[in-house]
């Protein structure tokens, strides 16, 4: 920064020291050339114009003003212009940087988020696949048992059929026993006269089944 300061001031105090003899050469009328003219105004044949700048009789004041501009300029650029700039730039710089700073600390807050919520929706993931194998396991188990159960229980209803079938079967047939021993012990009496009773007719009956 502090070589910017020379450099503007050095330019600024050139240029206005350079500005006295350009508008001093500016003024003076332009002179006309060639030999006959320049004789008849009483001046040297060869010409006397030229730039300022390169007339070493002035030389001493140019170096001489250039010095003062240059000094002063750059005492009043460092000290009241050039601060002003300086104190934006870094102001500007502090806020750029404090900006990039904010958005590398947002932008690794942004990732870590995404991490988190990357982590989170596995563990849903996780807990919902969980979640259908044991409602799945659960299910199977209570179908296992509801069949079992049902199992047991038609085979309960089905040897209590059997029973009541054995019981009424049985019944049937002392029924039917009963009802042959009594035709039998009819049929006797009216046949032959006699009267059996009815214990006898049934063994005759079981004999004659048997």
């Amino acid at each position: 920064m502090r070589i910017a300061h020379i450099f503007l001031a050095a330019f600024v105090a050139l240029s206005l020291t350079a500005t006295p003899f350009y508008a001093a050469w500016a003024s003076k009328p332009v002179a006309a050339t060639g030999p006959d003219v320049a004789a008849a105004h009483g001046e040297p044949a060869d010409g006397g114009g030229g730039f300022p700048q390169l007339d070493t009789t002035t030389y001493a004041s140019q170096i001489f003003w250039l010095a003062v501009a240059f000094v002063l300029m750059y005492l009043l650029m460092s000290r009241t212009a050039l601060p002003s700039v300086e104190a934006v730039l870094d102001k500007r710089d502090t806020l750029k940087n404090g900006n990039l700073d904010e958005a590398e600390k947002m932008g690794a807050e942004a990732e870590k988020l995404r991490h988190g919520y990357e982590e989170s929706l596995a563990r849903a993931h996780d807990d919902a696949r969980q979640a259908l194998s044991d409602a799945a396991t659960d299910i199977s188990a209570k179908i296992a048992q509801e069949t079992q159960r049902f199992s047991d229980d038609a085979r309960k209803r089905l040897a209590e059929a059997e029973a009541r079938i054995d019981k009424a079967r049985a019944e049937a047939a002392k029924s039917l026993s009963d009802v042959s021993a009594d035709i039998a012990a009819d049929m006797v009496a009216r046949i032959c006269g006699a009267n059996i009773s009815k214990a006898d007719a049934q063994k005759a009956v079981a004999a004659e089944e048997g």
